[in-house]
Order: structure tokens, then sequence, then C-alpha cells
């Protein structure tokens, strides 16, 4: 169909109409950030079909047609996105304080995802990563921090009309990103709007799997602020209770309910650490809110010394992976953790950690005795009051008995 230069009349003489037009200068996307909504091309549809038989189509279209592309969707609240620079590079953190990057395959698929919350009038990005929020900081890069501010929640505008789909990422102060030629993430308002060199134009990305790195210890923790869906070779737990000798894992076979701490294992044997996809669906998944003693939130937040304990390695043999005192300091977003006031005060108790498994997972953990406990444990973390013949855990050391 030949549009450029003809006039309605001529364009409904040979056989077409004026919804033929507007589907022609239709997005080939709506309703995906960056681009038109759908409501934005109804109402361009309209304009196109009111207009007179004389009009020159070429010109004619033009104002509605730069309507329907002003009226993008934007970024949606509590949604995980990748950002996309003009050249097809994935934004992505590389630690707190650290500038952003861009590079065509990040080597942590975790460090490209970001989430989005919001704030009265924009959006703030949480990375995947650790929970901390990216902000633009004074010497103009984009960064990752832990306390929101003034300059964390960003904006968007769209580029130029023929950059649909692409959008300008601003802080309240019109500082805008862009991609350096050291691939990193710098901030101004010094240049023009898209250019070969340092352009301002972002693409988004909507995330459908989450990636979760597992260390070759085999365990991980989650908290995903939206519903999942695990992979093979996983399982997934929540502490259902806690007593003075050892903990409950209960198993979560079905969709993981969003805003729900959990426990990961791979079932897998791990030479190197891997990452696997958890499937994000609308909804779905029990609630275990009520007893499940783990808690955890996307962002990252500052604790106390005992505040809580955290998945870690244990420091002394054969106590390995399990939950530990956390020190001072921050414990990440988008983690799971067990609360110090949801385990019972028991002398000697210094942790729980995994060492109970059957062939259908891990089904308890045990509590770590103290090192100045001279009480006997079995290898399961059970104090013994008549040890006799075999292998015990007395100060944290092993001890035969023959």
């Amino acid at each position: 169909m030949v549009i450029g230069g003809c006039t309605v009349s001529e364009i409904t003489s040979a056989g077409h109409t004026l919804d033929d037009v507007a589907e022609y200068y239709k997005p080939t996307k709506l309703d995906v950030v960056g681009w038109p909504t759908t409501a934005a091309y109804n109402t361009f549809k309209t304009e196109i079909n009111a207009l007179e038989v004389d009009a020159v189509v070429s010109t004619a279209y033009l104002t509605p047609y730069q309507t329907m592309c002003s009226t993008y969707t934007n970024p949606v609240i509590g949604t995980f996105y990748r950002l996309k620079d003009y050249l097809g590079n994935y934004v992505y953190a590389t630690g707190v304080d650290e500038q952003l990057e861009v590079a065509a395959s990040p080597s942590n698929p975790m460090s490209s995802v970001f989430y989005t919350m919001n704030t009265i009038s924009s959006l703030r990005f949480m990375s995947l990563l650790n929970g901390y929020y990216i902000l633009n900081n004074s010497n103009g890069h984009a960064v990752l921090r832990d306390i929101p501010g003034a300059n964390y929640g960003y904006q968007f505008d769209h580029i130029t009309q023929h950059d649909i789909g692409a959008l300008r990422i601003k802080n309240n102060s019109e500082d805008c990103w862009y991609p350096s030629s050291d691939n990193k993430i710098y901030t101004t308002t010094s240049f023009s709007q898209y250019n070969t060199a340092n352009s301002r134009a972002f693409y988004f990305e909507e995330v459908t799997s989450l990636p979760v790195t597992i260390s070759t210890a085999k365990y991980a923790t989650l908290c995903s602020p939206v519903a999942l869906t695990k992979p093979d070779y996983i399982k997934v737990y929540y502490i259902s209770s806690v007593t003075s000798e050892s903990a409950t894992l209960t198993e979560i076979t079905g969709t993981i309910a969003a805003n729900t701490p959990v426990i990961l294992y791979s079932t897998e044997d791990l030479d190197a650490e891997k990452t696997y996809y958890f499937t994000i669906v609308s909804s779905g998944g029990t609630d275990v809110s009520a007893s499940n003693k783990l808690s955890g939130q996307a962002a990252a937040q500052s604790v106390e010394a005992d505040f809580a304990y955290t998945l870690q390695k244990g420091s002394e043999d054969p106590y390995e992976v399990g939950f530990y005192p956390k020190t001072a300091g921050v414990i990440n977003g988008f983690k799971a953790y067990l609360p110090t006031d949801k385990v019972p005060a028991a002398a000697g108790v210094k942790g729980l950690s995994f060492r109970f498994e059957n062939a259908d997972g891990i089904s308890t953990i045990g509590n770590v005795p103290s090192t100045t406990d001279n009480a006997f444990y079995d290898m399961s973390g059970r104090r013994v009051s008549q040890p006799t013949h075999g292998l015990y855990i007395v100060g944290g050391k092993k001890v035969v008995i023959k």
C-alpha cells in the first residue's frame, strides 16, 4: 500500500480504508515499556479516521502520530527489568558504592536484574544482587547505595520520534544516564538527547525468569516480592518450628508465594556455582507466613549484632553451611534470615547447621553447641547426658569414646 504523499480520497479509491492507514503506522509493540499504550493508539486511530478527504496523509498523519508516540508505557512498579543501552549492552551492578557498568553479557546474571519500587513521584531501582538502591551521586555516576535519598528516584521520557521504545532515565535534577566509552554509566544534562557517541536511549526488558546463583555449598536463601515456580534440581523449604535442639524444615513443592522467605537447596553436585532460573508467575502459592520463622525483604537493611542468624558457612568441622549469628552490618535484600527472637534461648547454642538428609532431602537442622559448652552432643547436635562408645562433639571438637 502506497501512503506517502497520497490524499485520503486517493487511498480510499485504491480500495483501502483509513483503518488500513492507522494499521500501517501502528507500532510493532503496544503496552510495552517505552512503546505507546493501546489507549494512545486508539486515539491516533480515531484522529486518522477524522481526516478530510483531501488531506495529504504524509503530513496530516504526523501530529496524531507524535501524540501517540509521546503517550508511552512507563515501567511498572513491582516489576523486575533488565536495562539495555542503545548498543545492546546490559546495565549491571558490580558492588556497593561502585559505578554501574554495561556489558553484552554480564558474568553474574543476577547483577543485571533490577526491581522497581515507588516513591511519591518517581520510581526507584533496586538491584537483585543485594537489595541496594541506584542513585546519581555528586560525581556524575550512577551507583548503588543502601539508604534511599533525594536522588534515588527516577523519571522517564521519550527520546525522539524515530527512537520509539527508547526512554531517558533521569532523576529529579534532570541528570540523565548515559554509557561512556569506558562502559560505565555516567549522568549529565549537557549533551543532546540522542547521538552515536553517548546516547541517553535505554530500553526496558521485563524479566520473566528470576536468576538465583547458588554456590558449591548447595544452599541459598531467597525472599522474592513476586510469586515464583522453582526449576528442576531445586528443593524449597521454610523453617516451620524451632526448639532448643533443632529446627524443622517444611518443603514447598508448588508455587512459592510472593514475599515468602525460603531456603533453597540444590540436589546437584556442584563443582562451581550455578545459576538457576525461577519462573515469575502472577500469583499463587500457599501463604505460610503464620508458621514460617524466617523473615526477609527486598531492600537491604542495616542491623545490630545478634539481630538475626543468616546463612553462612560454619567455622568448625563438622558444621558446615547453616544459620549463624550475623554481626552488625547489612543484611542483603532479596534474602531470608532467621530472627534471633524466633530461636528459643538455649545455653551454648551458637547456630543451626544443615546435617540431616534422607531420600526426600533435608528434613531438619540441628543446633551447633558453643565451644565453651563442655556437654556432649551427638553428630546430629542432640545433647547426650550419658555418652557411651562413639563419636561426640564436646566444646566444638570431635571426641571419640572407646
